[in-house]
């Protein structure tokens, strides 16, 4: 009749194997005279309890236990009673069950910052062996394959003359599971959803992830555009707060120096202008990360022409930074989606284009961007500066090569006895003979300067200070001749000094 207590390994007899308030087996309060488990007859004095996980029935001490019960599967918890072996067990249960989250958790950390290196260390050169090694470390659940995306996003946006190379891995890895069909539960959906649990795939995870970052497009933008205009009427109303009155016994704040409300003034404007320019930058990259997607065929040219009509939405007042990306994506995409088929939609979109070009609501840059677009398709989408993206070794070799063979063939440096000081001021490779000839340069006639003692000889002055003429053959350098076949030249005296 009593029931002893048993290990938590199993739960009691009768239980349910979900935790759950309605159990599958709810004794009858006649059926039982006594506690199932210390044997204590019922009376007017020990009544009768319910075990709310097993259904049977115990005294009060022997189910003053209680736990967070659900009365359905994924439903509000609340405290319940239960009997001693059912909360043992349930106890142990939900350890064991932390336990195994808490390593899950650590497994899924060590994977991503797995990814993470292997993303770091990515070139077209190693290409193919990290690939092997991101398949190597295991994507066998929902959050492995969503947080590999991020990553893959991540570093796409935050490196956009890499983004060429992360779209490929993004093929790689979608033609991999598509050819062994691997697909998971989707973690955000219900599992008890009529019609089953929904599944997703590589290419599906993918597919959210751009639409998430492009529906979020320049709101970090605004948001940091928002925090100036907040700054400003928090400025107009500091003299208004300051005329407050404090409370009683409040001992007010130091006031700060000019120098350091400068210095915290800069210091805002400074971080405000980094974080804009790394949510700009973030925003071209997502745009050329969709665009490089659509060149590998992982997105529909529908998706491509719902981006380019989200772009030109706005027509009164058009955002600046909406332009610049429809400008990026066009450069990008506009030789594949230019087709017979969708020439009405492109003309359409160059007509709003060209009203972009003259539209005096946005700066200049952006109107000339709209111009460059326009030209680009005038000639068939020919860039004018071809986008460097990562190269092998052996292209950069051949590129060095190639750039020094330009050079051989253009001619290298003049060479001459000018030197290059000479050369700059458009002198002539004859060794210095034009300003030889003129008796020494520009400095020499000033009888003094930087170069005038090496130059040429001090000419001699007479008693009231007037240069004296040189007598023929009255010094060691009498008669020296200037010029590159001069005795100067040839190693003669430079003494100057008269007999």
């Amino acid at each position: 009749m009593a029931a002893r207590v048993g290990t938590a390994s199993a739960p009691p007899t009768g239980a349910s194997n979900r935790i759950c308030m309605c159990p599958d087996l709810w004794v009858q309060d006649h059926l039982v005279d006594n506690c199932e488990m210390c044997g204590v007859d019922f009376g007017f004095f020990v009544r009768r309890h319910h075990c709310r996980f097993c259904g049977h029935i115990f005294c009060g001490t022997c189910s003053d236990k209680t736990f967070p019960l659900a009365k359905e599967p994924g439903g509000a918890k609340e405290e319940v009673r239960t009997c001693r072996k059912c909360f043992l067990f349930l106890a142990t249960q939900k350890s064991t069950s932390a336990q195994n989250d808490r390593a899950r958790r650590k497994q899924e950390e060590k994977k991503q910052r797995a990814f993470k290196s292997i993303l770091n260390k990515l070139t077209p050169q190693n290409f193919e062996k990290l690939l092997e090694q991101i398949l190597a470390e295991g994507i066998d659940e929902a959050q492995t394959l969503i947080g590999l995306i991020g990553q893959l996003f991540d570093k796409a946006l935050t490196e956009p003359t890499f983004a060429e190379l992360y779209a490929m891995m993004c093929q790689q890895l979608s033609n991999r599971f598509l050819a062994e069909n691997i697909e998971f539960v989707d973690p955000d959906c219900d599992p008890d959803a009529e019609g089953g649990p929904r599944m997703i795939n590589f290419k599906r995870v993918l597919l959210n992830k751009c639409q998430e970052e492009f529906e979020k497009g320049d709101s970090a933008i605004k948001a940091v555009e928002q925090e100036e205009i907040d700054d400003e009427n928090e400025k107009n109303g500091e003299d208004a707060a300051k005329e407050e009155e404090k409370e009683e016994g409040e001992v007010p704040a130091k006031p700060k120096t000019p120098e350091e409300l400068e210095l915290d003034k800069r210091r805002k404007i400074q971080e405000r202008e980094d974080r804009m320019r790394q949510a700009r930058r973030r925003m071209l990259g997502n745009i050329r990360f969709i665009g490089e997607l659509f060149k590998k065929e992982m997105l529909t040219a529908r998706i491509m022409h719902t981006c380019i009509m989200k772009l030109l939405n706005e027509k009164k007042n058009p955002d600046e930074e909406d332009v610049e990306a429809l400008c990026k994506l066009m450069a990008t995409i506009g030789r594949l989606i230019d087709r017979p088929d969708a020439k009405s939609h492109m003309d359409a979109y160059f007509k709003r284009i060209q009203g972009l070009s003259v539209n005096k609501s946005i700066s200049s840059r952006h109107r000339f961007m709209c111009q460059d677009i326009m030209e680009m398709r005038s000639k068939g989408w020919r860039e004018r500066r071809k986008q460097e993206g990562p190269k092998k070794i052996e292209d950069v070799h051949k590129d060095a090569a190639r750039e020094a063979m330009n050079q051989a063939r253009g001619g290298g440096p003049p060479r001459g006895g000018g030197g290059s000081r000479d050369f700059s001021r458009g002198a002539p490779q004859d060794g210095g003979r034009r300003d030889g000839a003129r008796g020494g340069g520009r400095d020499s006639g000033r009888g003094g300067g930087r170069d005038s003692g090496r130059s040429s000889p001090a000419l001699p002055v007479d008693d009231s200070g007037r240069p004296r003429a040189i007598r023929a053959g009255a010094g060691a350098d009498a008669g020296a001749r200037l010029g590159p076949r001069s005795d100067l030249g040839r190693g003669g005296g430079r003494s100057g000094v008269p007999e």
